[in-house]
């Protein structure tokens, strides 16, 4: 009788313990998106802050666009959900696309580039840009581990119970 009572302690205490491994890998994720995000949002006021003046020289609809962009990336989403994750993904992908050929025309094409402000503003987005790319292997790394955790026996089974679902790796070869 005592051998069993033992058994079972240890198994609950060896679950209790996974749990909480899977949900200290998961607040790691979350942690990873919220940095993700907060660059993306500097990056976001930097080209408003331009956009007001004459500086970006592009068409209205890609001003448009990126303004529309610019609003779905500052809402908030639901972290915890496989397809929005995605989703906002392309959004931040479709976003820096449409980012880096403005600021490449405008390096290429304003004769405003001289301006010392200004370039220290390209200086910083681009500086934006690198440690968004860092964040992203980093999300990576602990969302390859949180899935692993997820998807690995007896994870599997304490994940199924918890609701919990392996999330989205970011397409490293599709980085700005």
């Amino acid at each position: 009788m005592e051998g069993i009572i033992l058994a079972l302690g240890i198994l609950l205490v060896i679950t209790y313990l996974w749990i909480m491994s899977l949900f200290k890998k998961r607040d790691a994720t979350l942690e990873a998106l919220d940095t993700i995000d907060s660059y993306v949002l500097a990056q976001i006021n930097l080209l408003l802050k331009w956009q007001g003046s004459a500086i970006l020289l592009m068409e209205e609809e890609v001003k448009a666009a990126l303004a529309d962009i610019a609003n779905d990336l500052k809402v908030d989403y639901d972290k915890l959900n496989w397809k929005s994750v995605e989703r906002h993904f392309a959004d931040m992908l479709h976003f820096e696309q449409l980012t880096q050929s403005a600021l490449k025309e405008m390096v290429q094409n304003s004769p405003l580039v001289q301006e010392t402000e200004l370039l220290r503003g390209v200086q910083t987005y681009q500086d934006l840009a690198e440690s968004i790319k860092d964040a992203y292997q980093y999300y990576n790394v602990v969302v390859s581990e949180f899935n692993t955790a997820v998807n690995a026996f007896p994870g599997v089974i304490i994940a199924y119970l918890l609701r919990v679902k392996s999330l989205p790796l970011y397409p490293i070869k599709l980085c700005p």
